[in-house]
């Protein structure tokens, strides 16, 4: 496997953090990465008293 280059390992790290959608393209207007929204979590039950 080819190493990635720094830049885009951090934006991949990067949009893992973020709650929006997120599309990287090149110079070229080639899409190099791509991100959907992750899903809302359902909330937590409250704990047994």
């Amino acid at each position: 496997m080819a190493q990635q280059p720094l830049e885009m390992i951090l934006v991949r790290q990067l949009a893992g953090y973020l709650f929006v959608p997120v599309l990287v393209v090149d110079t070229t207007g080639t899409v190099v990465f791509s991100a959907a929204a992750p899903r809302p979590r359902a909330p937590l039950a409250a704990a047994p008293q």
